[in-house]
């Protein structure tokens, strides 16, 4: 899948939503992370986009589906 830059901005028991600048934020479930890894709102992931799911998610919504890229772990970023 495209990888991309994204946004945690809401971080659930099964995973975290991330802002990927697309109409529906994508869906990063805990068993697509690294083991001990732990997300926290505001952080910049480097994710990838596994599956696309038109009209699957709440009240119609795109359902997607994230993916860690490889190689890439959390972005820092210096302020």
């Amino acid at each position: 899948g495209m990888e991309m830059r994204g946004t945690v901005r809401n971080v659930v028991e099964f995973g975290a939503f991330i802002d990927i600048g697309m109409e529906s934020d994508g869906l990063l479930h805990k068993s697509k992370t690294p083991p001990r890894t732990t997300l926290q709102n505001g952080q910049v992931l480097q994710v990838k986009i596994e599956k696309v799911e038109q009209g699957a998610g709440k009240g119609g919504k795109t359902r997607i589906s994230l993916a860690m890229a490889p190689k890439s772990s959390v972005v820092t970023i210096d302020d």
